[in-house]
């Protein structure tokens, strides 16, 4: 995956290399935070912490999501899902990004 994109960029020039390598990077990312994600998700769910006022694409992403070990935990399986599943994979990093944001001092804004 990774060569064709270097491939490309060598056609398109020095942006699209900056976009390939770019892209790859946070796959990675998210690869690595998804069972992070994942287990901080579950957790907030079964404690009450975080709901939802119901939308279909949601309901219909819970319904039909799967879970797939990855490593020593667990991760969202889109591969074995019914239908799409990446609203609920948007709320799950969303989630755990939301727990990991840096502390924001809105003084720090002013200028």
């Amino acid at each position: 995956m990774l060569s064709w994109r270097l491939h490309r960029a060598r056609l398109l020039g020095g942006t699209a290399l900056v976009w390939a390598i770019g892209s790859f990077v946070v796959a990675l990312l998210v690869a690595a935070v998804a069972p992070l994600a994942f287990g901080l998700h579950t957790y907030a769910v079964q404690s009450g912490s975080i709901w939802h006022i119901g939308q279909p694409e949601l309901d219909e992403a819970i319904a039909s999501a799967t879970k797939r070990p990855l490593g020593d935990a667990w991760a969202w399986s889109r591969k074995n899902a019914t239908t799409d599943i990446s609203p609920l994979v948007a709320v799950t990093l969303a989630t755990f990004g939301l727990a990991n944001r840096p502390a924001y001092d809105p003084l720090e804004s002013i200028w």
